[in-house]
Protein backbone atom coordinates (compact mmCIF):
# COMPACT_ATOMS: atom_id res chain seq x y z
CA UNK A 1 0.00 0.00 0.00
CA UNK A 2 1.31 3.45 -0.87
CA UNK A 3 2.18 5.94 1.84
CA UNK A 4 -0.43 8.30 0.43
CA UNK A 5 -3.16 5.67 0.65
CA UNK A 6 -2.09 4.90 4.21
CA UNK A 7 -2.41 8.59 5.10
CA UNK A 8 -5.81 8.86 3.42
CA UNK A 9 -7.07 5.86 5.37
CA UNK A 10 -5.57 7.22 8.58
CA UNK A 11 -7.44 10.50 8.11
CA UNK A 12 -10.69 8.54 8.20
CA UNK A 13 -9.80 6.86 11.50
CA UNK A 14 -8.33 9.63 13.63
CA UNK A 15 -9.88 12.45 15.63
CA UNK A 16 -10.86 15.46 13.54
CA UNK A 17 -8.01 17.64 14.82
CA UNK A 18 -5.38 15.12 13.67
CA UNK A 19 -7.23 14.38 10.45
CA UNK A 20 -7.42 18.09 9.63
CA UNK A 21 -3.63 18.45 9.72
CA UNK A 22 -3.13 15.31 7.68
CA UNK A 23 -5.61 16.60 5.10
CA UNK A 24 -3.66 19.86 4.94
CA UNK A 25 -0.41 17.93 4.40
CA UNK A 26 -1.99 15.92 1.58
CA UNK A 27 -3.45 19.05 -0.01
CA UNK A 28 -0.14 20.93 0.05
CA UNK A 29 1.81 17.94 -1.25
CA UNK A 30 -0.73 17.52 -4.07
CA UNK A 31 -0.25 21.18 -4.98
CA UNK A 32 3.54 20.78 -4.96
CA UNK A 33 3.25 17.73 -7.23
CA UNK A 34 1.00 19.66 -9.64
CA UNK A 35 3.49 22.56 -9.70
CA UNK A 36 6.41 20.16 -10.13
CA UNK A 37 4.61 18.64 -13.13
CA UNK A 38 4.08 22.12 -14.62
CA UNK A 39 7.76 22.91 -14.17
CA UNK A 40 8.74 19.64 -15.84
CA UNK A 41 6.39 20.33 -18.76
CA UNK A 42 7.83 23.84 -19.15
CA UNK A 43 11.54 23.11 -18.66
CA UNK A 44 11.89 19.37 -19.21
CA UNK A 45 14.13 17.26 -17.02
CA UNK A 46 16.38 19.61 -15.13
CA UNK A 47 19.80 18.59 -13.91
CA UNK A 48 22.02 21.40 -12.71
CA UNK A 49 25.07 21.93 -10.56
CA UNK A 50 24.17 22.57 -6.94
CA UNK A 51 25.41 26.13 -7.36
CA UNK A 52 22.92 26.69 -10.18
CA UNK A 53 20.19 25.03 -8.13
CA UNK A 54 21.00 27.38 -5.27
CA UNK A 55 20.54 30.34 -7.61
CA UNK A 56 17.16 29.03 -8.80
CA UNK A 57 16.08 28.25 -5.24
CA UNK A 58 17.25 31.68 -4.10
CA UNK A 59 15.16 33.37 -6.77
CA UNK A 60 12.07 31.46 -5.64
CA UNK A 61 12.83 32.23 -1.99
CA UNK A 62 13.13 35.90 -2.92
CA UNK A 63 9.63 35.79 -4.39
CA UNK A 64 8.34 34.28 -1.15
CA UNK A 65 9.98 37.16 0.73
CA UNK A 66 8.42 39.69 -1.66
CA UNK A 67 4.97 38.18 -1.15
CA UNK A 68 5.41 38.30 2.64
CA UNK A 69 6.47 41.95 2.43
CA UNK A 70 3.51 42.77 0.22
CA UNK A 71 1.15 41.12 2.70
CA UNK A 72 2.50 43.55 5.31
CA UNK A 73 1.99 46.55 3.05
CA UNK A 74 5.67 46.78 2.13
CA UNK A 75 7.29 46.27 -1.21
CA UNK A 76 6.60 47.45 -4.74
CA UNK A 77 3.73 46.85 -7.16
CA UNK A 78 5.99 44.51 -9.15
CA UNK A 79 6.61 42.23 -6.16
CA UNK A 80 5.09 38.78 -5.95
CA UNK A 81 1.61 38.91 -4.45
CA UNK A 82 0.43 35.36 -3.78
CA UNK A 83 2.33 33.92 -0.81
CA UNK A 84 0.74 30.49 -1.10
CA UNK A 85 1.59 30.20 -4.80
CA UNK A 86 5.18 31.29 -4.20
CA UNK A 87 5.62 28.79 -1.34
CA UNK A 88 4.34 25.96 -3.55
CA UNK A 89 6.76 26.97 -6.31
CA UNK A 90 9.65 27.09 -3.83
CA UNK A 91 8.75 23.62 -2.54
CA UNK A 92 8.52 22.29 -6.12
CA UNK A 93 12.03 23.54 -6.91
CA UNK A 94 13.32 21.90 -3.71
CA UNK A 95 11.58 18.73 -4.87
CA UNK A 96 13.37 18.89 -8.22
CA UNK A 97 16.69 19.17 -6.41
CA UNK A 98 15.78 16.18 -4.22
CA UNK A 99 14.94 14.20 -7.38
CA UNK A 100 18.42 14.88 -8.71
CA UNK A 101 20.05 13.89 -5.41
CA UNK A 102 18.13 10.60 -5.38
CA UNK A 103 19.12 9.92 -8.96
CA UNK A 104 22.78 10.74 -8.33
CA UNK A 105 22.84 8.42 -5.33
CA UNK A 106 21.41 5.62 -7.45
CA UNK A 107 18.36 5.28 -5.25
CA UNK A 108 15.93 4.91 -8.16
CA UNK A 109 14.97 1.51 -9.42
Amino acid sequence: MSKRRELEEMVQQVPEVVGRYTKLMLLVNDQVLIERTKQHEKWGEQRHSYGDWLTILGEEFGEVCEAMQRNRGWGKKTDAQDLHKELIQLAAVASAIAEQVIEERGLTS
